[in-house]
């Protein structure tokens, strides 16, 4: 996926939005103003990458989800006005989604170690071959 801005832009922006400017912006982010969804993307992208590598401690994870949020808040538009503030909501949204993908990765890490466990038990133990091929050299 296309990035909008360079992640080596710096964490904090000069241009702050407050709350009214959000809400500005997302009104224009609803009526499908693109410059609007990228000053609100550029304000918030490189934080919410920082805060979600905290949980997943993967980089290029943490750029996946916050990246997945963005194309969600464009692609359904929503209208935010119900929420206390913006940077709020993309906090809890990106926060949630870490959380999500760790539990994830940790239910797919129990089923692998079980499979590890079940295929190790389908060997044959070795010291186990070694008596029966014993005990059959004793019938001969």
């Amino acid at each position: 996926m296309q990035r909008l801005v360079s992640f080596l832009t710096t964490l904090g922006s000069k241009n702050s939005c407050t709350m009214d400017k959000e809400l500005g912006f997302l009104e224009k982010i609803n009526h499908r103003d693109i410059s609007a969804y990228k000053i609100l993307y550029e304000e918030y992208y490189n934080a919410l990458v920082m805060y979600s590598v905290n949980f997943v401690g993967r980089l290029n994870v943490a750029e996946d989800i916050v990246q997945e949020l963005f194309v969600a808040i464009w692609e359904k538009r929503i209208t935010f006005l119900s929420f206390v503030s913006f940077r709020v909501y993309l906090y809890n949204a990106v926060r949630n989604a870490s959380i999500d993908y760790c539990r994830r990765q940790q239910a797919n890490n129990a089923k692998f170690q079980q499979k590890e466990r079940e295929t190790l038990e389908q060997i044959p133990d070795q010291t186990n071959i070694e008596r029966k091929i014993l005990l059959e050299e004793e019938l001969r």
